[in-house]
């Protein structure tokens, strides 16, 4: 039987996911088992976005230790989460790091296409939208697939124009 959660208990995997990314990685990684195990040892059923959230931490612990595919594998485990308890803002932020993840294996068009599938859910309103087409753009970069076209992003008409430069 799995033990329930407190806000005391739930305050200290916050601070675990702050302490993690600030010590030695030794110290980190006896971190990321004591947050697995406590996931695994304790009852979420009725906080499904703060196991969402321990999961993401964990992933950019992951992905800041550059091991991608222990960051997919958990952000796996909080997708499935927030689609089974349909969280859509909770698998927007999943999808988002995930396109993260594609975007530094290389698979640069991958995480576009996740951005842009998510661009087209929602509202330029919704406060992911903002930092989506900033990677967005990066990743744009990164393909070499826009050079010497003009981006023109309007927030306050969930727009995109791809310009030439003669036309600026």
């Amino acid at each position: 039987m799995k033990k329930p959660l407190s806000s005391e208990a739930l305050d200290r995997v916050r601070e675990q996911l702050d302490e993690i990314i600030r010590v030695e990685r030794t110290r980190a990684l006896q971190i990321v088992e004591e947050l697995e195990n406590f996931a695994n040892d304790h009852d979420y059923s009725e906080y499904p976005e703060s196991l969402i959230s321990l999961y993401i931490g964990l992933a950019r612990f992951h992905i800041n230790g550059r091991d991608p595919k222990a960051a997919e594998l958990v952000l796996q485990k909080a997708l499935a989460i927030a689609e089974s308890h349909d969280l859509p803002d909770e698998v927007f932020h999943v999808q988002s790091t995930m396109a993260i993840i594609h975007s530094m294996r290389g698979d640069h068009l991958r995480a576009i296409y996740t951005w842009e599938d998510m661009l087209a859910q929602m509202d330029s309103t919704h406060t992911m939208w903002m930092p989506i087409v900033n990677n967005l753009v990066v990743a744009y970069g990164f393909t070499m697939q826009f050079a010497g076209l003009w981006i023109c992003v309007s927030s306050c008409c969930n727009t995109w124009m791809i310009t030439p430069p003669s036309l600026k």
